[in-house]
């Protein structure tokens, strides 16, 4: 039964924080231990290119604006590297396990915590947030 209390006192979002604090993790270790795929490659190539003169061609078939966009900012801060290219996407998917709170209103508390642990854990959903090709 669901109690009235804020969604930062309930205990199934205090699991959903910790889980997405596990997630983040297993994306970030050893995050920049790998050198890039061919296609990360590609698409780092493109970041560097517009961080040098600020011109980004959107092809929305190969991949979106987010990547050259957000790395762009961030390269600014950290320097440029396989861990920082990869950083957006690692943040992104290891915050994926709170995206199981919105559903709270049609699972039981213990089926919203499965979820999100289901989020984090995934092998496939865990590669993906370790890699920086798709936005």
């Amino acid at each position: 039964m669901r109690t009235d209390e804020g969604p930062l006192a309930s205990s199934t979002f205090l699991a959903l924080l910790g889980i997405s604090l596990l997630a983040l993790l297993l994306r970030v270790v050893s995050l920049g231990g790998r050198v890039m795929h061919w296609d990360e490659g590609r698409v780092g190539y493109w970041i560097l290119r517009y961080q040098e003169t600020g011109i980004h061609s959107y092809r929305p078939i190969v991949h979106g604006p987010f990547l050259p966009i957000v790395n762009d900012y961030l390269f600014a801060v950290i320097p440029a590297s396989d861990f920082a290219a990869r950083l957006p996407v690692a943040v992104v998917g290891g915050l994926l396990p709170l995206d199981a709170w919105l559903f709270r209103d049609y699972l039981d508390d213990d089926e919203v915590v499965a979820l999100g642990a289901l989020f984090a854990l995934n092998p496939l959903l865990v590669y993906y947030s370790r890699f920086m090709r798709n936005d």
